[in-house]
């Protein structure tokens, strides 16, 4: 029976001859960066990821080994890895997605910017919408102040419909 099912679906036997994951032991695992050596406690309400992402890093500056999760709940964002680092999460370890808010600001120039009016009908000049006194220069140099990730600026000289 087992044969005619390898004969009669050929993506099955694909499957079946691809090789076996081997989790290495301690002793040939090389260097191992264990979470919680760079401040991780494996609670819940801790947020884990900072401590996380010095393992990572350390492990990377090393030219790779293994970052290693004992026992716990590791809630974290997002990570970024490097070449030759491994992740070795113990039975008994998690990790929670931490949604990371992140706030832009919103700059918005429009034809109504100049004729101070709250609803336009598309009958302005063009040539109104002259920003002589704008300075995209202040307005980003106050953006690190407010710890926003980023700036959307929208500048339009009409306002169709």
């Amino acid at each position: 029976m087992f044969e005619r099912l390898l004969a009669a679906r050929p993506l099955f036997r694909a499957a079946m001859i691809l090789p076996v994951l081997v989790v290495p032991d301690a002793a040939s695992r090389g260097s191992t960066f264990d979470v919680r050596s760079y401040g991780a406690t494996g609670r819940k309400a801790d947020n884990a990821r900072p401590a996380i992402q010095t393992a990572v890093d350390a492990c990377g500056l090393a030219g790779g080994g293994m970052v290693y999760f004992p026992p716990g709940e590791y809630t974290t964002g997002t990570i970024h890895l490097h070449s030759h680092v491994r992740v070795f999460v113990e039975a008994g370890a998690g990790q929670l997605a931490r949604h990371e808010l992140e706030s832009y600001g919103f700059v918005h120039f429009t034809i109504k910017t100049f004729t101070d009016k709250e609803w336009g009908y598309n009958d302005e000049s063009p040539a109104l919408f002259d920003p002589t006194d704008f300075s995209a220069d202040q307005i980003i140099g106050a953006m690190p102040d407010t710890r926003m990730a980023g700036v959307i600026l929208t500048c339009k000289h009409h306002d169709g419909v």
